[in-house]
């Protein structure tokens, strides 16, 4: 049986997992040294479906295990440990317990370590490439705005003289209609001296022909 066909399996308790991790590393160890293909692919299989439900007591203890026990050739269980830590590895290296562990972390931290800085370079380069564009917009932002302000002020420049030349004009009409104003007021005096003129002539003629009758026998 080499676990490719078997019923379906609950999730491990997370306090098994590490117990789990363990036991199959054994069973891989052995499977290896007598040299049972089939046997070793189900160990894997089994490793790779308890570090899935990741406990973190005890992990330190499992790297250790995994490892010593395991030869440089057979990387599949080391290989799925460096996932695990990598998924994991916030949390993991904040953890005195875990980053105090002996030779097997460090043996895990030199094969992942490139993994490590390679991510946290790519994610500074998706940092830093947001920034430049936050700049950027920003800075055509601020450029927008400076030509608005400088429309806003042509425009109000523009109007400003406009309303000048209106109250200008304005003011011209004003004094056009008043001093044309002035010049009927005079005229319209002066035609009524003439009236009253006309009028105290027609009188003293009208007393004259009257006075003339008068004295007629």
């Amino acid at each position: 049986n080499d676990g490719t066909n078997h019923a379906h399996e609950e999730p491990l308790d997370k306090t098994k997992v590490n117990h789990a991790l363990m036991a199959n590393t054994q069973v891989y160890v052995a499977a290896d040294y007598y040299q049972i293909p089939g046997l070793m692919h189900l160990a894997v299989n089994k490793f790779q479906k308890a570090s899935m439900e990741f406990s973190q007591p005890g992990f330190a203890d499992v790297v250790d295990f995994v490892f010593q026990s395991t030869t440089n050739q057979a990387q599949e269980l080391r290989s799925i440990l460096c996932s695990t830590f990598l998924k994991n590895a916030a949390s993991l290296v904040s953890d005195k317990t875990f980053m105090d562990a002996g030779t097997g972390l460090s043996r895990l931290l030199k094969q992942t370590l490139p993994k490590v800085v390679a991510n946290y370079e790519d994610k500074l380069k998706k940092k830093k490439t947001r920034i430049r564009n936050l700049r950027q917009q920003n800075t055509s932002l601020t450029a927008e705005i400076e030509r608005s302000k400088a429309k806003t002020a042509e425009v109000e420049a523009t109007l400003g003289a406009e309303i000048e030349r209106s109250k200008a004009k304005t003011a011209g009409v004003e004094a056009t209609l008043g001093a044309e104003t002035e010049r009927s007021r005079a005229k319209i005096a002066e035609v009524e001296a003439k009236l009253r003129a006309s009028k105290a002539e027609a009188e003293e003629v009208r007393q004259k022909v009257w006075n003339h009758i008068g004295r007629l026998p």
